[in-house]
């Protein structure tokens, strides 16, 4: 809705007219008949006057900003809220946008660029020591005006804006916008100093770094693209001047100036070096008078249609004004033309007057100098002392002035800081530590910066001013969210940022097997080993298993229940070579650990196998069941490389199973050897069960009852 001449807002603000507008506000003069002044009042639109969320951030931001005062900022007056309707109040400024200015003049000169810059930077750190960061800096919220005074408009709107999506950018805001403000990322006061850095860029290129068919699309080249030198389009732009526009659009907030700082020190710095020392640093830009505002809104307005304009600023754009003022000056000089020739009449007796009483003064010194010169009189004692003094001091003054030579500052940026350090005492300059900071490029103990700039004229005992790198800041373990993930899983993520990982097994109460109990140290440089230690679980005292072989049953079941075990699966077999009830053999090795309560089973001897009828007696006295073996057995595949000096205890058994029962012969009883024996398995007739075709002829370590090899061996029929 847009507010008529004559309107009056809380009975107080008379709207005069419209003067500017844009995306989410329109723009009036008016006067303020309590204080009798002119002042803009800014009135959102409707569409985000409804928005209830948005106006509540607006206003916190807009009263946040209205008690920043700064020559260099648009002051706030008041922030109303009325009847559906929410605007601000603020000084009226008459002058022009830097968008329209850089507009009629192509770029600007050096100079002028850099002293806008400072004035916009000045302003913008007086903002940001209150925290509050503006978030829309861009050309057309920079305001020149008539008396040459840089102001930043628009604080308040801006970061209730930037929190909508990308599309509700103005095509002209996303030319400005840092990179995780085009990504939606968190923004600090580092993305106003990356929009005051593409200002500067266009002041001294005229052009913006990024162009694109529409937002979505500029957006994108702020995150992806490679910013063009602004030296390529501006032959006259300094190393150093670019040097510092580049470093404001660093994509990473990280390789930025951390501060302003930092920025105007530089520029301060910069503008010395451009032959400036007799100009005051803190300088306006050049006055601009009337007529080229008028001159400059009349290309404006030949140039774009009104109806398009998405300029957020406000300007006074109507010449009649000016040209009033200019016919009102004319009449003036006319009926006071006689009156000052009257007065210059007057000023020229009075001038005549004073030079004549100075004429005579200066007689009078001159004669008096000649009487005290020819006199020998002099107000000063000649001795020695004051010729000393005097020589004393002339050569002083000529070693200062020795001194005092110019010398260039060389650049040792990226140079080892005692290298650095050498290199500037060879040119009688000093090296000071600034401050240091962690740099993922810059190695550890390197220079990252330098003040003065290379190629600068100092004088020689001056100091240069650097940055250390500490090299690759380390990473910060504790915010990586380990707690509570598998060790596995935490060794993929410190890998994945480039660390080592050695891992130490632990019992734990607390922790599940498998698990990270915890990790160190709490910090590590990429490379560096880090500590992962693992979950076993809780602790369990495990037990030996007794050894039962050659015990009887009755003694073996008392050693399981003893050792705290439980007795398991019991066979029974025939056996010619161990007694009945004694053991042949356990399921679960001897000396083996087990958990409390495990099972332990074992094989008893049946003794013999039962008698067969006579005629299979009198038929097995006839007939035999023969085999014959002839092998080796290397006893130091059991033992290892100490099988020299290590013993062992073996014996060779017949495997047979008859009638369904297994039944052992031994054919070499057990004998110690060396385990470096190589053991002849050698057996010309061995006598099996008579009926059975087949049997295993076994190697077994008798200590524990384990087979170490296994021969399956063919029985014949022979009479």
């Amino acid at each position: 809705m847009l507010l008529r001449a004559g309107t009056f807002l809380q009975n107080r603000y008379e709207i005069i007219k419209r003067i500017g507008g844009g995306g989410m506000s329109e723009v009036y003069k008016a006067k303020c008949h309590k204080l009798n002044r002119y002042v803009a009042i800014k009135v959102l639109k409707e569409e985000f006057g409804k928005d209830a969320n948005f106006v509540k951030k607006f206003n916190i931001e807009a009263q946040a900003a209205a008690g920043v005062l700064h020559p260099n900022i648009v002051n706030i007056y008041d922030v109303v809220n009325e009847n559906n309707m929410h605007f601000i109040v603020m000084e009226l400024i008459e002058g022009i946008t830097l968008k329209d200015y850089i507009a009629s003049k192509g770029m600007l000169d050096i100079k002028e660029a850099i002293n806008i810059a400072l004035q916009v930077a000045k302003g913008l750190e007086c903002a940001h020591e209150r925290n509050i960061v503006h978030r829309d800096v861009k050309p057309q919220n920079i305001i020149i005006s008539v008396d040459g005074t840089v102001k930043v408009a628009d604080f308040g709107i801006a970061k209730a804006t930037t929190e909508e999506t990308i599309n509700a950018f103005a095509l002209g805001s996303v030319h400005y916008i840092s990179p995780e403000q085009a990504k939606g990322a968190y923004t600090d006061i580092r993305s106003d100093i990356y929009s005051l850095g593409v200002s500067l860029y266009e002041m001294i290129s005229g052009r913006v770094p990024f162009n694109g068919e529409n937002a979505v699309a500029v957006a994108l080249a702020h995150v992806e693209e490679v910013v063009t030198p602004p030296s390529i389009y501006n032959s006259k732009i300094s190393p150093e001047l670019e040097t510092i526009v580049l470093k404001c659009m660093q994509k990473s907030p990280d390789r930025r100036y951390q501060n302003l700082k930092e920025l105007i020190r530089e520029l301060q710095n910069l503008l010395i070096q451009r032959n400036d020392t007799s100009a005051e640093v803190d300088s306006q830009t050049r006055m601009i008078d009337k007529s080229d505002i008028v001159s400059i809104n009349s290309i404006r307005r030949d140039n774009a249609v009104p109806s398009n304009r998405t300029d957020d600023s406000y300007v006074e754009e109507e010449e009649e004004e000016f040209e009033d003022e200019v016919k009102d000056k004319k009449k003036k000089k006319t009926a006071t033309k006689d009156k000052d020739v009257d007065k210059e009449d007057k000023k020229m007796d009075s001038i005549m007057t004073a030079l004549g009483a100075g004429i005579a003064v200066i007689i009078v010194v001159v004669i008096l100098f000649f009487i005290i010169r020819f006199s020998g009189w002099t107000p000063f004692p000649k001795n020695e002392e004051s010729k000393n003094v005097i020589s004393t001091e002339s050569s002083s003054a000529e070693s200062e002035t020795s001194v005092k030579a110019d010398v260039e500052v060389p650049n040792i940026t990226e140079l080892p800081q005692e290298v650095a350090k050498t290199r500037l005492e060879s040119l009688s300059l000093k090296m000071a530590v600034a401050s240091s900071k962690y740099d993922d490029e810059i190695s550890k103990d390197y220079i990252i910066s330098q003040a003065p700039y290379p190629k600068a004229k100092v004088s020689k005992g001056d100091t240069v001013e650097v940055v250390i790198s500490l090299g690759k800041e380390p990473i910060d373990l504790s915010k990586l969210n380990l707690s509570g993930i598998s060790t596995e899983a935490a060794t993929k993520i410190l890998e994945g940022k480039g660390l080592k990982v050695s891992v130490v097994d632990e019992f734990s109460d607390n922790i599940e097997e498998d698990m990270l109990i915890r990790y160190s140290p709490s910090t590590a440089e990429e490379g560096h080993t880090v500590t992962l230690y693992n979950s076993k679980g809780k602790k369990v005292n495990k037990i030996k298993v007794p050894s039962l072989v050659n015990k009887d049953e009755e003694s073996a079941v008392a050693l399981i229940q003893a050792a705290g075990l439980t007795v398991g699966d019991v066979k029974t077999v025939n056996s010619t070579s161990v007694e009945k009830g004694y053991i042949i053999s356990q399921d679960v090795k001897a000396d083996s650990e087990v958990e409390p309560g495990s099972s332990v089973g074992y094989s008893v001897s049946a003794g013999p196998p039962p008698e067969t009828t006579q005629a299979a007696t009198q038929a097995t006295q006839a007939y035999k069941y023969i085999a014959s073996i002839d092998t080796t057995y290397n006893i130091a595949d059991l033992i290892g490389p100490a099988s020299s000096t290590t013993s062992v205890k073996i014996m060779i058994r017949l495997k047979q199973n008859v009638s369904g029962q297994v039944v052992y012969t031994t054919l070499m009883e057990p004998r110690k050897l060396t385990g470096d024996t190589i053991l002849p398995v050698k057996f010309k007739s061995i006598e099996g069960a008579y009926g059975v075709d087949q049997g295993e002829v076994e190697v077994v370590e008798t200590n524990s009852n384990s087979v170490l090899k296994s021969y399956t061996v063919e029985f014949f029929k022979v009479q």
